[in-house]
């Protein structure tokens, strides 16, 4: 469960700026939209937020703030085998050579935990995991390429300042893993979703098909005319170790296949579609079978909402069941406000104990819908470029019966767009 995001010198980010789900003291629905925690976790309060609505002009940082703890969750991941510690993109409209921070506050497994790490001239300069019992506890620190475990028994490591602790601790014999563990695994269970830049058809065909058969009550709700779908499994190429790249694409594009999701498996290449299944009738409108339609193979024929909210559902069933933490970047720019607003709701809700999910959106109407004032966030950048985040629970003058969508659309909280002058 995320609590809190701080990132500083990256992309837009100049200054320090924090992306908090910690719940404010205000009572309004508290039961269904946000988590009652240990005060002990927590200390300041004891409200997590269930989701979060991120506005902001266009190139104001939203998608910025997302890719920053995309890239934090890449740079775990994957800094033991990849050059990604170097490709950190530190703010570039001003003359700096400031650490790059990245640090987020979660609770996993009923622990409270700090993890964070800086990054200078494309090295790790620091990186720390600290717990939370009656305060904050080191569990270890690192200093360039020198990290400590800290025990009875302080254990000194040399790491690559390339490379993260946490991405390599398994390679280590230490005691407390667990720790390390929860962190981890955390990054493991984030989805960060862009653009439609991955989808979750596979997640369909997990649990005997328990997602499946959820993912059509939602598209029966919305309306959308699909009565089945069903995961294809195609095979595009054989994959051997001394077949050439060259022939292995030409293949792939001689088969003209319009791109799922490719899975690697056995030593072949597969391409993964979903059929769809619509009703068909005779001359009379009777019903008389269904039509298969593949999702990607015929991409031109279902609309690209359709797409979008097929390629999402899988994300959000599984961030619900499994209690993941889910941000999907401009979460409604194809999907109709109610469908939008229904999904909103299966987070902010009663029966939802364990996940997140935080999106950006330009759609206003879901401010007044629902919403507490502490789970609407905006971003806007100042005339130097630089990103800040601001809560409207945080600003003065706003009272829980405004209508919110309004005062934000006259620029009454955050500057808006004057593009009537």
């Amino acid at each position: 469960m995320l609590i809190q995001f701080i990132v500083k010198n990256y992309r837009s980010f100049y200054e320090e700026e924090t992306l908090n789900l910690l719940g404010s003291k205000d009572e309004t629905l508290k039961n269904n939209n946000t988590f009652i925690l240990n005060k002990e976790l927590l200390k300041e309060n004891d409200l997590v937020l269930k989701s979060a609505l991120i506005y902001g002009n266009n190139a104001s940082g939203k998608s910025n703030l997302l890719k920053a703890l995309s890239y934090m969750q890449d740079a775990v991941m994957t800094s033991n085998y990849s050059d990604i510690i170097s490709k950190n993109e530190p703010f570039i409209f001003i003359v700096n050579n400031d650490d790059t921070l990245f640090l987020i506050n979660i609770v996993e497994n009923n622990i409270y935990y700090e993890y964070g790490f800086t990054i200078n001239d494309g090295r790790i300069k620091s990186e720390w995991l600290n717990k939370r019992s009656e305060r904050l506890i080191p569990i270890f620190k690192r200093e360039n390429d020198v990290c400590y475990i800290i025990s009875k028994e302080q254990i000194k490591y040399n790491v690559s300042t390339n490379t993260l602790f946490l991405s390599i601790y398994n390679n280590y014999y230490f005691n407390n893993k667990n720790y390390f563990n929860d962190v981890y695994n955390f990054f493991a269970k984030l989805d960060i979703i862009f653009n439609n830049d991955k989808n979750s058809l596979d997640i369909f065909n997990l649990e005997n098909g328990k997602y499946k058969d959820e993912a059509l009550k939602i598209l029966a709700k919305g309306d959308i005319g699909i009565f089945d779908i069903n995961i294809i499994k195609e095979t595009l190429a054989k994959i051997t170790p001394k077949r050439d790249v060259t022939i292995l694409n030409n293949e792939i594009d001689f088969n003209d296949f319009k791109f799922g999701e490719l899975k690697e498996e056995n030593n072949r290449l597969y391409n993964l579609d979903l059929e769809t299944k619509y009703k068909f009738y005779n001359k009379d409108k009777e019903e008389i079978g269904l039509k298969n339609i593949k999702l990607y193979k015929n991409k031109d024929f279902n609309s690209d909402g359709t797409i979008s909210l097929i390629n999402y559902l899988g994300f959000i069933l599984l961030a619900l069941d499994k209690g993941h933490t889910l941000f999907i970047d401009e979460f409604d720019s194809r999907l109709h406000y109610l469908i939008t607003n229904y999904i909103l709701k299966l987070f902010n809700s009663n029966s939802n104990n364990k996940a997140q999910l935080i999106i950006t959106t330009f759609n206003v109407m879901l401010m007044d819908d629902d919403v507490r004032r502490d789970q609407i966030l905006f971003v806007n950048k100042d005339k130097y470029g630089i990103s800040h985040i601001s809560s409207l629970s945080l600003l003065n003058g706003v009272r829980k019966n405004d209508i919110f969508s309004k005062k934000y659309l006259k620029g009454l909280y955050v500057d808006v767009p004057n593009i009537n002058d």
